[in-house]
């Protein structure tokens, strides 16, 4: 792959396969048309290789520790399609199907494997995977979530919410709406976090910015 944008997905979950999406054009030259694909790199070093090609989206599959899954648009674009993921042998088992109502879902598999779950407007919608079931639970405030990422103890969620004056929010949402208020950047428009697998550490994307202003006199 060369020089383009790449979009880290996370470890198969397996151990073996870090997974990441990415583009083979300049990150200037994306455009709606630009094909996207899905790299495998193994865990103990070597060259990337194409898992997939020509995916849909920048973040089509997550990994819990006991599986992977892959997310996409059905061909008419009604409905989202589950599917059970494999980096060596793609797409498995399907495991569920849901209308679209608002948008594709920016969904996140929990780490027990149990529940994917996804934010719409003032909630967060649940589904469990070993029946189909579905229910949405409302948080608290008016935010407006992107960038979802689950909790390493399954008992929350992370979300990244922009801020109405600029800059953006992280979040943790448990699974009775409550929300905290983790970090804050005012330069970026957008943050997300990610959890290490034992839940001790997080990495955050954001950034703060410092500005310097000097007076010049007599010039």
């Amino acid at each position: 792959m060369r020089d383009g944008l790449a979009h880290k997905l996370g470890i198969s979950a397996d151990g073996k396969w870090i997974l990441f999406a990415g583009t083979n054009v300049e990150a200037s030259d994306i455009t709606s048309a630009t094909e996207k694909y899905l790299w495998r790199v193994s865990a103990s070093g070597g060259a990337p290789e194409v898992a997939v090609s020509a995916i849909w989206s920048f973040w089509p599959i997550r990994c819990a520790r006991t599986m992977c899954i892959w997310g996409e648009p059905s061909s008419d674009k009604k409905q989202f399609n589950f599917f059970e993921f494999n980096p060596l042998n793609g797409k498995g088992r399907q495991l569920a199907t849901v209308a679209v109502v608002e948008t594709y879902p920016n969904f996140d598999i929990s780490p027990d494997g149990s529940l994917i779950a996804w934010p719409i407007t003032d909630a967060i919608r649940f589904l469990a995977v070993k029946d189909g079931k579905m229910w949405d639970v409302k948080y608290k405030g008016s935010w407006t979530l992107f960038w979802f990422d689950w909790a390493a103890d399954g008992k929350g969620v992370f979300a990244g919410a922009p801020g109405a004056a600029g800059g953006a929010s992280l979040l943790h949402i448990d699974l009775q709406g409550d929300v905290q208020v983790l970090w804050k950047t005012t330069t970026y428009f957008a943050t997300w976090a990610a959890p290490s697998p034992d839940g001790r550490y997080l990495a955050i994307w954001g950034g703060s910015q410092d500005s310097n202003v000097s007076m010049m006199e007599d010039f």
